[in-house]
């Protein structure tokens, strides 16, 4: 997470009630959508120089069915490891997982310094989207790879499920104004957020997909995942 538009009301949010809203029951099992369908289109292969945006605590890594032996993954993040501090521990003391602190806007890593980078509900919350997009671009290798989760927000099948599902989980864990929240976390709609990736990624391979019902409208799905292939 990185640019979060609320602030520490938002920190509180994600180091208390994060994992009990947004990982757990049927909530969980539709964020974990967006976990799924990102694995099924990144493509892994041996010796990888791998990065997560927006990684949290690491809660993606349990949604990677093949681990192949990643070069690295690195796990980016504005506050790393404040959502489940116990999980990030456990999987840094993995040769392999890095979790490191910086602003997606401003990534600390050299030009064309990643094979695959994947983020799976980052863009919706940030300030400047198209700088992260941009700056996306600048640390992917010429052949490399880009995933990237959107939900589609304020798509009509979105808002039902927070009518029905989010906002009462909300409620029950003390946001007092669910629709406050909202307002001030997902900044970015997604129709917007799909037109900037098309002008950052225009030189590039891409393909936009949506789900669950395949559907080509965001009004009518849940999540939206944009791959690209990136040229040289």
């Amino acid at each position: 997470m990185t640019g979060l538009s609320g602030g520490t009301e938002a920190e509180a949010f994600y180091g208390t009630s994060y994992t009990a809203v947004h990982r757990r029951g049927l909530q969980g099992w539709g964020n974990s959508l967006t976990d799924r369908q990102v694995e099924k289109l990144a493509i892994r292969r041996q010796g990888q120089t791998v990065m997560e945006l927006g990684a949290s605590s690491g809660e993606h890594l349990n949604f990677i069915a093949t681990r192949p032996d990643w070069q690295s993954y690195v796990a980016l993040d504005l506050l790393p490891a404040v959502t489940d501090p116990a999980l990030a521990a456990r999987l840094a003391r993995s040769a392999h997982v890095r979790f490191v602190s910086g602003d997606v806007s401003r990534m600390p890593f050299a030009t064309d310094a990643f094979d695959l980078v994947i983020s799976t509900c980052l863009f919706a919350h940030l300030r400047d989207p198209e700088a992260a997009l941009v700056e996306t671009r600048r640390v992917v290798r010429p052949g490399g790879q880009i995933v990237i989760g959107l939900p589609c927000d304020p798509g009509m099948l979105n808002r039902a499920v927070k009518l029905v599902v989010t906002y009462p989980r909300l409620r029950r864990a003390g946001v007092g104004d669910p629709r406050l929240k909202y307002a001030r976390e997902h900044v970015n709609p997604v129709g917007s957020l799909l037109a900037l990736a098309s002008h950052v990624f225009r030189g590039d391979r891409v393909r936009v997909r949506y789900h669950p019902f395949r559907v080509p409208s965001w009004n009518a799905n849940l999540l939206a995942t944009i791959d690209v292939k990136v040229r040289g």
